[in-house]
Order: C-alpha cells, then sequence, then structure tokens
C-alpha cells in the first residue's frame, strides 16, 4: 500500500482507539498487522481495501 494509504489507516485506527502494529520493507511497502478479537495473533496485509474494511467493522457508532 502507499504512505498516503498508510497515513489514511493510521488516522481510522487512531479514531477507533486501537494500535496499529505494522512493517515497512526495503521498498518501503507498508503493511498492517491485523489484530484477532483477543489481540494475541495478527494477520499482515498489504491490501488497504481489506484493512479499511476491517477497521470500519471495529469502529464504534
Amino acid at each position: 500500500m502507499t504512505q498516503q494509504q498508510f497515513l489514511t489507516l493510521m488516522k481510522l485506527f487512531d479514531d477507533a482507539g486501537i494500535e496499529l502494529k505494522f512493517e515497512v520493507d526495503l521498498f518501503g511497502d507498508y503493511t498492517v498487522l491485523l489484530p484477532n478479537e483477543d489481540g494475541t495473533e495478527f494477520t499482515p496485509t498489504n491490501d488497504f481495501r481489506t484493512a479499511q474494511f476491517w477497521i470500519t467493522r471495529r469502529m464504534p457508532r
């Protein structure tokens, strides 16, 4: 995902009160680590739409 997409996700995670864990590879590509329900395991994704869908389902209404 691009840096702009990553910054958008940072804002969404911050608004939801969820800590954003991520990795950046040598080429500058961002991978977001999505936690499971109890926060003990993480699923990596570099797909912006997947991460955006995940966080919007967990945001308070």
